[in-house]
């Protein structure tokens, strides 16, 4: 399940068993290209069988996954029409 970097210098997967995240720095080349560097992003459980079950921001910076929530979430507060309250 690979997904590139937006100026195709890094391309991200997911191990086989779905638990880690990996980049692979590339250098393109005419007609193939050579991997320069590998490393071990980060772990995570996302939900598999649906298609990727990730995305990353254009910059590599930020990854979004579809998972389940642990016991030891926190709850998520959605914050509406925040403007108004703030100029009371």
């Amino acid at each position: 399940m690979p997904k590139w970097r937006r100026d195709g210098r890094e391309i991200f997967y997911l191990t086989q068993d779905h638990q880690r995240v990996f980049a692979a720095e590339v250098a393109p080349r005419e007609e193939s290209f050579r991997v320069t560097r590998t490393s071990t992003l980060f772990t995570t459980r996302p939900i598999t069988g649906m298609g990727y079950p990730y995305d990353v921001s254009a910059d590599g910076q930020r990854f979004l996954f579809v998972t389940t929530l642990g016991e030891a979430s926190s709850p998520l507060t959605l914050v509406t029409n925040w403007t108004a309250e703030r100029k009371k």
